[in-house]
């Protein structure tokens, strides 16, 4: 009888190999960290993870794809929410909050590889424009509501949305001491402030 796929032993088993992917990353760099470490790290066997992505490039497009159901999960929350400054807000306050000094770096590595590499460019381009289409969305949403100012118009609001996430979260990563929380409450803060009417 043919064996069955095991989806979710198949969706354990990429998410372990991703995982050990990023701890290579931050470690070792991108260009540094080779398919073997990788291996090694994820205790499989070169054969068991070339299954699953043939090379590291195969690699970081899983991580978008990993990226891209977070942005899922955070879309759910922001719908959900009746009030569209608490959803951009505390959705902002989350993202931060939620990242490690290890995601942090492994975020900057992986946008520097984008920066060399078109099909990793366009596939960080399609996450980003995901990202801020959901806060334009709700941003508009707030407008209409009147919860969030019309000084600006939604697509200017949704990227300075942006820009304070990405720079929040880009001091993670140096700062090494676990101050994630009072950087988001600062992100929280700081997009409260632009968005408030």
């Amino acid at each position: 009888m043919p064996r069955t796929k095991d989806d979710k032993l198949e969706k354990r088993r990429r998410f372990e190999i991703l995982e050990a992917a990023a701890r290579c990353f931050v470690r070792d760099g991108f260009h540094q960290a080779s398919m073997r470490a990788i291996c090694a790290e994820a205790g499989l066997s070169a054969g068991a993870v070339y299954n699953y992505f043939p090379g590291k490039d195969a690699i970081i497009e899983g991580m978008v794809d990993w990226e891209r159901e977070e942005i899922d999960e955070l879309a759910a929350y922001m719908r959900d929410e009746k009030n569209a400054l608490t959803a951009v807000v505390e959705g902002a306050r989350a993202m931060v909050a939620e990242t490690s000094a290890e995601d942090a770096q492994l975020y900057a590595e992986l946008i520097a590889e984008a920066g060399r590499n078109d099909a990793m460019r366009a596939r960080f381009v399609e996450a980003d424009t995901l990202m801020v289409s959901l806060l334009e969305e709700t941003i508009a949403r707030g407008q209409k509501s009147g919860t969030i100012t019309r000084r600006q118009k939604a697509p200017g609001l949704a990227r300075m949305v942006m820009a304070i996430y990405e720079g929040f979260v880009g001091r993670i990563g140096p700062e090494k001491d676990n101050r994630s929380k009072k950087l988001a409450d600062l992100t929280a803060e700081a997009v409260r402030r632009i968005l408030q009417p």
